[in-house]
């Protein structure tokens, strides 16, 4: 990452996040959308009762 290369600091990385989660909640395609994949899993976090 940038970040880790120090390319950016953690400010620039957070303010990148946001960014993309702003695009991809007004309709971008995700990388996964992008490259057509249909497969969705839920992880399981938690037992059932």
């Amino acid at each position: 990452s940038g970040v880790l290369r120090r390319e950016m600091t953690i400010d620039q990385a957070g303010d990148a996040l946001i960014e993309m989660i702003r695009r991809t909640a007004n309709g971008r395609a995700t990388a996964a959308e992008a490259l057509g994949h249909k497969e969705f899993v839920m992880t399981k976090l938690y037992r059932s009762a």
